[in-house]
């Protein structure tokens, strides 16, 4: 798992924690918000899907 920290746009994006795992499914921490994306998701959809998320 992914958490980024809360900082402000203008700074570059660090993280609180890295979980290396082996799993079928990778979990992203945006906010208050978790983005699950299976292994066969195609990468630009998960680029866009966290923009997405980002934005709200």
């Amino acid at each position: 798992m992914v958490a980024p920290l809360a900082a402000a746009p203008s700074k570059p994006v660090k993280f609180a924690r890295f979980d290396a795992m082996r799993s079928d499914t990778v979990e992203i921490v945006i906010g208050d918000a978790v983005v699950r994306a299976g292994a066969d998701v195609e990468p630009d959809r998960l680029a866009d899907v966290i923009r997405a998320v980002r934005k709200t």
